[in-house]
């Protein structure tokens, strides 16, 4: 009988948690239209607050200790999103079809943390998935980068978004936030509208003042973080995108290590490499005993066990700028130890036999990066870049 209002208090995927209760004014007037309206207002706003308690009291990007994210059971994914498997659109149903292609259930919620709506699935990989979703509070599209259900590798998502957020370039993509949902990180990006590298490449080799402009980009973002005595240490054609003006950005910092001074990779084994390198694919990245990056765009003081420095990353770009300008990865053969052997030996076929038109001064810089022998190689990112800037002013 002291019980005049009774709001209930419910989450996004229906569940009650409890009751908004008031009792009867003192005034012994009843509450108004206008102040039930309001009342209910509060009400929503309360649940969201409380489901999204976790993720703000857990917003520490800098603490040593990860939150453990132990996946969702099967029989507890009514709350996430469904997207087709081919396009990757967000469908409002399971089971129903989407360019002719099964629907899948995703790894996020439709609507993450009451403020970023998902319109669809951008990528997915071993690890991780990308959706692009539009910030309701600020009106702008954005990225979102999660984990998988199947992983629980949520450190390295955290250090990525510190090696991100640590570092601030027009040639870099943006972070501007982490949040977590469900218990697990969600990174926000800027979304980059043009697509990636590895997407533009389908369409077959760009033309020549295009690559050179891709290489500037992407080479003094280079400069910029190996003068901070960061590497990338994952640089390939999926890691580069381009924003609206089409300017080439550097993606995931996952890998992101800094290193002041040259270090020494512990291999695995001959046989374990082999073994666990044919399983996987070699554009795929790989990690294992120190030994991390992408198979295809290892520098071969990699695989000798040699000592390593910032001079994988320029490597790693010289053999994407070969791949943007001719339209295949310099060293990618039919199987593994055959790529293997083209890295070390440095067999390599010149640009010109596979562009002729490319100009001479652009193919001479792309092959002086892929040169074995480091000391007579353009492995420096600074040099690199001023000699692109040397090929641009001469065309």
């Amino acid at each position: 009988e002291h019980i005049a209002v009774l709001i209930p208090l419910q989450l996004l995927s229906g569940q009650m948690i409890g009751f908004f209760v008031l009792g009867p004014k003192r005034s012994d007037l009843d509450y108004s239209d206008a102040e039930m309206a309001l009342l209910s207002t509060i009400g929503v706003s309360t649940a969201l607050a409380l489901e999204t308690q976790d993720f703000r009291s857990s917003r520490q990007p800098l603490s040593s200790k990860a939150p453990t994210w132990t996946g969702l059971s099967a029989n507890d994914q009514s709350h996430l999103l469904r997207v087709c498997s081919s396009c990757g659109k967000a469908c409002a149903e399971e089971g129903v079809s989407c360019c002719g292609s099964d629907i899948e259930i995703g790894t996020l919620p439709a609507l993450v943390n009451g403020r970023f709506q998902i319109d669809r699935r951008l990528g997915k990989g071993s690890m991780g998935e990308v959706y692009l979703a539009t910030d309701i509070g600020l009106e702008r599209r954005v990225a979102l980068k999660t984990l998988t259900n199947s992983s629980s590798d949520t450190q390295l998502l955290q250090l990525e978004s510190k090696a991100s957020a640590a570092v601030q370039h027009e040639n870099l993509a943006a972070i501007h936030d982490i949040q977590w949902c469900f218990g697990v990180p969600v990174l926000i990006f800027e979304l980059l509208e043009n697509g990636t590298l590895d997407e533009k490449l389908k369409s077959g080799p760009m033309p020549a003042r295009e690559v050179l402009e891709l290489g500037i980009g992407i080479a003094v973002a280079l400069k910029y973080l190996h003068q901070k005595g960061i590497w990338h240490q994952d640089i390939k054609p999926g890691n580069i995108g381009f924003d609206r003006e089409n300017t080439p950005k550097l993606l995931d910092f996952g890998l992101a290590n800094r290193q002041k001074q040259a270090i020494e990779i512990a291999l695995p084994s001959p046989a374990t490499l082999q073994t666990e390198i044919d399983k996987a694919t070699l554009k795929s990245t790989y990690s294992n005993k120190g030994l991390v990056g992408t198979p295809l765009y290892w520098a071969p003081e990699i695989l000798s066990g040699k000592q390593r420095s910032a001079a994988i990353d320029v490597w790693a770009l010289c053999v994407v700028l070969y791949e943007a300008i001719t339209g295949s990865n310099p060293v990618e053969r039919k199987s593994w130890p055959e790529s293997y052997q083209c890295i070390v030996t440095g067999k390599i076929q010149p640009v010109l036999d596979l562009r002729p038109d490319c100009p001479v001064l652009l193919a001479e810089v792309i092959m002086q990066g892929l040169v074995v022998d480091i000391d007579a190689r353009l492995s420096d990112a600074s040099q690199l870049h001023q000699r692109l800037q040397f090929v641009k002013e001469k065309l």
